[in-house]
């Protein structure tokens, strides 16, 4: 059996342009269904915002994935790496609270490497990203 080369998306940091975020929870569960986890990507959100100068045009929370549209203010800025800061931190906290509260779930969330395990909030994968040109359209790049 083959298996596919798992092809990586390109992120395009230009100046002035929007970026229009998507991206799911680990096997689409719904790991954002909860007051709770919706209040740590908030946060996340916000500490993101703050550190790398971005504003937050429109955002929707659903119960397995969110969506975002945010513009950076910086002329030189790298996508990847706001989209970490909001994500990883809500993994983290997620998986902390898990471990103490619902260790349920951790087998759920849980992928063998190897000889080692990793537990995963997101779906792995950055998630889908186009840039936005003009308040009214997008174009996928």
């Amino acid at each position: 059996m083959t298996t596919a080369k798992r092809q990586h998306r390109r992120n395009y940091n230009d100046p002035g342009h929007a970026h229009e975020l998507t991206f799911s929870c680990f096997g689409h569960y719904k790991l954002l269904d909860s007051d709770r986890s919706r209040g740590w990507l908030k946060e996340s959100l916000e500490a993101a915002r703050a550190e790398f100068e971005f504003d937050l045009w429109a955002y929707v929370f659903m119960p397995e994935h969110v969506h975002l549209i945010v513009w950076p203010r910086r002329k030189v800025y790298d996508i990847a790496e706001i989209r970490h800061a909001i994500k990883e931190p809500v993994a983290r906290t997620a998986m902390m609270y898990l471990r103490k509260h619902r260790p349920d779930w951790l087998p759920k969330l849980t992928r063998r490497y190897g000889q080692r395990e990793k537990q995963h909030f997101w779906l792995l994968g950055g998630g889908y990203d186009r840039n936005m040109v003009h308040p009214t359209k997008a174009y996928v790049v």
